[in-house]
């Protein structure tokens, strides 16, 4: 799987600074159960001044997920969290999906609210044939040392 561009860019400095932390985080991720990650980060579709919504998702109940943050300011949750490294959208299997799904929106263009609402949900069930652990292990096997300076 090749990465999308902004993830085969040169590490920015702040990125270089915070490479000590990057295998502690992988090791830590990958003793866990795959089936419990759930990764997350946030995207936005702009068609004209269509109003900007959040999702969320109903878990089961009974179970034990570990939710995958970036280091956003704006994420307040701490119980199960499993905080990425600063500056490594690398380390995120959503930035994968979410290039997906903003090539398949730009692909076809769309103009209204309906038109944008029906090619994200036939982009998702593009998604949903996929093997989207690929994404995970793509970014679990990063390797951070190709573009070290």
């Amino acid at each position: 799987m090749s990465s999308p561009s902004f993830l085969r860019k040169d590490r920015t400095t702040k990125q270089q600074a915070h490479l000590a932390k990057i295998k502690p985080y992988v090791d830590r991720v990958k003793e866990l159960p795959p089936a419990q990650l759930i990764a997350e980060d946030e995207c936005a579709f702009y068609l004209n001044e269509a109003p900007r919504r959040a999702w969320g998702i109903n878990l089961p109940n009974g179970e034990k997920y570990y939710l995958m943050l970036d280091n956003a300011k704006i994420h307040k949750a701490v119980k199960a969290c499993l905080k990425k490294v600063a500056y490594c959208p690398q380390l995120n299997p959503v930035e994968l999906i979410f290039n997906f799904l903003r090539q398949y929106v730009e692909k076809y263009e769309p103009r209204t609210l309906e038109e944008l609402k029906y090619i994200i949900e036939k982009g998702i069930e593009e998604l949903q044939e996929k093997d989207i652990t690929k994404y995970f292990e793509h970014c679990l096997n990063y390797d951070f040392s190709k573009n070290e300076q």
